[in-house]
């Protein structure tokens, strides 16, 4: 079995993204301002992009989404299928919000029954998992080398 070796720029980006999500989630227990909580988590996002554009090695090859643009049949969308798109981005949304507001209630409740560190034990999970997920080679994955 041949081993391959995770590029610098995917390394750097999946630790951004790790670093993101685990301060994301682990802001509660930091910062109790809901207004300051909203400016951090965006810094968070600017900060993890810019991590992902700084650290852009090329290796993403913009040609590979014109040529599956180019073969997709795109005369054949009609309505409906902008319409279940909608509603699928509607209620994608509002899993988030949901899910979102679930992981804050419970870290809340945790906190409340004394736990220290009651948001950063899931931010722990969380970020190594985003890490763990964001170093996969989605090309391997398809059979692409």
């Amino acid at each position: 079995m041949q081993t391959k070796t995770i590029p610098a720029a995917r390394a750097t980006q999946a630790l951004a993204a790790a670093s993101t999500v685990f301060a994301w989630y682990a802001l509660p227990d930091v910062v109790r301002s809901r207004a300051v909580r909203g400016w951090a988590k965006t810094a968070l996002i600017a900060g993890c992009v810019g991590t992902v554009v700084a650290t852009d090695d090329g290796s993403i090859d913009p040609r590979r989404a014109q040529q599956a643009m180019e073969k997709a049949d795109l005369g054949d969308i009609v309505p409906w299928m902008v319409a279940v798109g909608g509603v699928l981005l509607a209620g994608s949304t509002a899993l988030s919000v949901v899910v979102e507001k679930k992981i804050f209630a419970r870290g809340e409740r945790r906190r409340a029954a004394g736990v220290r560190g009651a948001h950063t034990r899931l931010a722990v999970v969380a970020a190594v998992a985003t890490g763990l997920l964001s170093l996969v080679d989605e090309d391997r994955l398809v059979g692409e080398d």
